[in-house]
């Protein structure tokens, strides 16, 4: 049997009604950036914004991503993460002000073999990260 190797492909379900256009937004985000990692992504899978995952070596690596406007949900999405095992957690957060505020968080409560696992970038420097791999991708219509 032979194996066909695919390229990453990103494909957004109907958004929750409850969900802003900001936050669509950070998915879309998120999704592009682990995307330009060579990951195949998955949005809305098993309660977590973004899942994506490939294959390194011998084993499957599975990254979960959450997009956090605010420090409300982390605990519960982190754990929530963790609990369906994912080897890595991005969180994308709008400001550096609330990076720090969810890195805190983070570390008072979980123990450091936890949020060591833990990923937070913000928009910003998400999008300077895509733009190093702008070639990848077309160019964004106005």
């Amino acid at each position: 049997m032979k194996h066909h190797i695919y390229s990453p492909l990103i494909v957004m379900p109907i958004r929750h009604a409850r969900e802003s256009s900001m936050h669509r937004e950070g998915k879309q985000l998120l999704g592009l950036l682990l995307s330009s990692r060579q990951y195949h992504v998955l949005f809305e899978h098993r309660l977590s914004d973004v899942v994506a995952f490939k294959r390194s070596a011998n084993q499957i690596r599975v990254v979960c991503g959450e997009h956090e406007l605010t420090n409300r949900n982390v605990h519960r999405n982190v754990r929530r993460n963790i609990g369906n095992r994912c080897d890595a957690i991005v969180i994308l957060v709008p400001s550096n002000h609330a990076r720090a505020s969810v890195r805190r968080l983070l570390q008072r409560t979980f123990p450091r073999e936890v949020w060591n696992r833990i990923g937070i970038v913000t928009h910003e420097a998400c999008c300077r990260r895509l733009q190093t791999n702008s070639a990848d991708y077309p160019a964004r219509p106005n």
